[in-house]
């Protein structure tokens, strides 16, 4: 068990004794823990939303002092007179009474972590700027002046609005920049007990009984190595097809949303088993915050890769902020996305299924899906994996034709090949890598021969100009030292184990070299660039066959 693991384990073990929520609260309190320190090693930006007194900013203070963040300037406390300049900065009004124009940026924006409590006090006139600190990683002040800031863990608390409480909801732009929403319920009588032995024991500060697990440092290197865990091709497709899920109305959906609930009442999805809630359809960013945060639930589980598990755990969270139910009577904990979560889920997995093992299903299922799809009510999202699921096997057919053609490709052809549909990505990086090959000329030929001119004088342009003077062909007989050619700004040349080595800038020169040396007369072999450039075992493994070509002929010798 590594020491940034333990540091994770330990956090997490303390917020669980520190941070008392319902057990059996929706959802559950452990769910809440591993979900916010999934968003603290991911640097992930988090609105937590509850009722005064559950315990929103403590649970961030509780991680500053864990990793001994000291000091107040990481919070900000909104009120209706936040301004731009106490969360990015602003122009120094010092140096303008001396005719200079000098910009600071606020302690928020370099913060390990940052702390907005009362968000929703705070007008959209004064959050404007945060748009490109949490999307971007820019802090920018006028239109001028900006800076980079690597990405932070940003948390928002948020109180339910309450008329004439001179409260602001959150822009839609700025909570899609936000990568999850959490509830905080309220407390119950067995909680409320803990939270008033917890007073006592700590006098008033709660923060104090958190002991100092790490440093800035250690928060850092833990971000660092969750950010380079490996996510499942199962996980991206999962992400997907919830992405797809939220835009499965058969309706135009602006106009839905528009003139709601009006448009519904006659809607044929109304009474489908899918689940259309008129939930917003989710911005490419709700997908890259459910990868990253997969990352975080993955290093908590000590899972190699983030599966499509750590996506179902955590894309409720995700889906939370970004999705609103105009036809359901919910409170501020907003239980009911989960209760949605459920249903959204088992048609997703259901898909999931449907287009990740079609082989493993019988026919009598695959046709029910058909029916299933094609009843008058059917579920949109199957219609959608079923019809990708027959592009899919169109695309494999012609993939597998098309890899039984490379090997035997000019570099042209290769070229043409990477933007042709059929192939995957990996296939498509392998075919990349045979035409960086391809700028390569092999063959074997004896030191005697590299002192022949006739075997000299077919390394010339097609203008005639010669490739290599004198001088480099002695370097590369005697010593296999790399010389320098003449055609457009040289070639590189270099002789090692009786192999003679020729890189081109262009795959299609290489070509038509390769082809004036196979038409030529001598005592030489010409090598596969595939096998010496070590891609054969890929070639093999992806069912490319690689032709190798051997050309071997005679040079008369040099008159005497």
């Amino acid at each position: 068990m590594t020491r940034e693991f333990q540091i994770v384990r330990m956090l997490v073990d303390h917020l669980k004794q520190l941070v008392h929520l319902p057990e059996n609260a929706t959802p559950t309190k452990e769910r809440i823990i591993h979900a916010f320190v999934a968003a603290v090693i991911t640097r992930s930006h988090i609105i937590l939303h509850g009722p005064p007194g559950c315990a929103k900013s403590t649970i961030v203070k509780l991680v500053a002092k864990a990793f001994g963040i000291e000091g107040g300037l990481w919070r900000v406390n909104g009120t209706l007179g936040t301004r731009e300049e106490d969360l990015v900065g602003g122009l120094d009004l010092v140096a303008l009474t001396c005719h200079r124009r000098e910009v600071f940026y606020a302690p928020f924006v370099d913060a390990p972590i940052r702390l907005l409590d009362e968000a929703n006090r705070i007008n959209e006139f004064a959050t404007s700027p945060l748009l490109p600190l949490l999307g971007e990683g820019e802090a920018r002040i006028g239109g001028t002046d900006y800076k980079k800031v690597p990405k932070r863990f940003t948390a928002f608390t948020i109180n339910p609005p309450e008329p004439g409480q001179g409260t602001f909801d959150l822009t839609k732009p700025l909570r899609d920049r936000m990568d999850l929403e959490m509830h905080f319920p309220d407390i119950g009588f067995e909680e409320l007990e803990r939270v008033l032995e917890n007073n006592e024991t700590s006098r008033d500060d709660l923060v104090q009984a958190m002991p100092v697990l790490g440093t800035p440092a250690d928060l850092f290197a833990i971000q660092h190595m969750v950010e380079a865990i490996p996510v499942a091709p199962e996980a991206i497709t999962a992400i997907g097809l919830y992405f797809e899920a939220t835009r499965s109305c058969k309706k135009d959906a602006k106009a839905e949303l528009r003139n709601f609930p009006a448009c519904c009442a006659e809607c044929e999805m109304a009474e489908s088993s899918f689940p259309c809630s008129k939930v917003t359809p989710l911005s490419p960013r709700a997908g890259i915050s459910a990868k990253n945060l997969a990352k975080g639930m993955a290093f908590l589980r000590r899972a190699p890769e983030a599966g499509k598990s750590e996506v179902d755990e955590i894309f409720p969270f995700v889906l939370s902020h970004r999705v609103s139910f105009p036809n359901q009577a919910i409170d501020n904990l907003r239980t009911h996305v989960f209760s949605f979560f459920a249903t959204l889920q088992a048609e997703v997995n259901y898909a999931f299924q449907l287009l990740t093992a079609p082989e493993h299903l019988q026919e009598e299922e695959l046709k029910q899906a058909r029916a299933r799809a094609a009843e008058k009510n059917g579920n949109p999202l199957v219609k959608k994996v079923l019809m990708l699921q027959r592009t899919r096997a169109r695309l494999n057919d012609a993939g597998e034709q098309l890899k039984k053609q490379l090997a035997g490709m000019n570099a042209p052809e290769l070229k043409k090949t990477v933007t042709k549909s059929g192939l995957t990505m990996a296939e498509r990086q392998l075919v990349e890598r045979m035409i960086l090959a391809r700028k390569l000329v092999h063959l074997t030929v004896n030191e005697d021969t590299l002192k022949h001119q006739p075997f000299r004088d077919l390394f010339t342009s097609p203008e005639g100009q010669p490739y290599f003077d004198a001088a480099a062909w002695d370097d590369v007989a005697w010593d296999g030292k790399i010389g320098q050619g003449s055609l457009l700004g040289g070639l590189d040349m270099q002789y090692r184990e009786s192999i003679l080595s020729v890189q081109f800038d262009d795959a299609e020169q290489a070509d038509a070299f390769s082809e004036r040396l196979r038409r030529a007369k001598g005592d030489f072999t010409l090598l596969c660039p595939y096998e010496q450039a070590g891609l054969r075992p890929d070639l093999e493994k992806a069912g490319i066959l690689a032709a190798t070509i051997t050309t071997t002929t005679t040079i008369p010798e040099e008159a005497p």
